[in-house]
């Protein structure tokens, strides 16, 4: 396999960091998810080619990284690799389409790049159950082992969130209920108070719902 192209550090580059989302990828401190990083654990490796042909960026559940880490968790840190390759290959096409018209360059630049990595399916039933909201599938989810009431998205959002932004007291209570279990539920719930997109039906929800106390 052909050696992916890493553009030199120059004046384009420097350019690129102070003008574009995606022009400072090489600056390691440069994440999406800091947090996940905080243990010093060094981070997973991932792949780096100049033609995806648009496959799926591989999230590594195998990695000593990912190790005692839930899924949702090691794909967020696929997904902040993938957002740095994606940047990377944005900058390698763009100096070699510089002087090209519009036509010419999608033909260099076209189907070279990665998709987003698959979001785990044990989580996206949660995810996707409090976001429709359908309390039945989301009750069925979370009976799933390793299933996880707290899961974040890309986004950070969390089933809650989800639900709470449905208007689904229903799927709020299944979930503080859900949280709860561990003791955490009324922490879970109370957390998102201040936040008012979710504070209305929350607060709702907290009168309803026995959470262990």
């Amino acid at each position: 396999m052909p050696r992916a192209e890493v553009p030199p550090e120059d004046e384009w580059s420097q350019e690129a960091a102070e003008t574009f989302w995606w022009g400072n990828w090489r600056d390691p401190k440069n994440c999406l998810y800091p947090w996940l990083y905080e243990d010093g654990i060094p981070r997973s490796t991932y792949p780096m080619k100049d033609d995806w042909g648009v496959q799926p960026f591989p999230v590594d559940y195998d990695s000593d990284w990912a190790q005692g880490r839930t899924q949702w968790e090691v794909y967020l840190d696929a997904y902040d690799a993938w957002i740095r390759e994606t940047s990377r290959l944005i900058e390698v096409y763009k100096r070699k389409v510089e002087d090209m018209d519009y036509e010419e360059s999608r033909e260099v630049y076209q189907g070279k790049y990665p998709d987003a990595p698959e979001y785990p399916s044990l989580h996206a039933k949660v995810l996707q159950a409090a976001a429709e909201p359908d309390v039945v599938a989301l009750a069925d989810a979370l009976e799933e082992a390793e299933s996880d009431p707290n899961c974040k998205d890309c986004a950070l959002w969390t089933p809650l969130m989800y639900a709470a932004m449905a208007g689904s007291l229903e799927c709020v209570e299944q979930l503080a209920c859900e949280a709860g279990k561990d003791g955490g539920g009324r922490q879970l719930v109370e957390n998102l108070l201040h936040i008012k997109p979710f504070a209305s039906c929350i607060r709702m929800s907290l009168v309803s719902v026995q959470m262990g106390t």
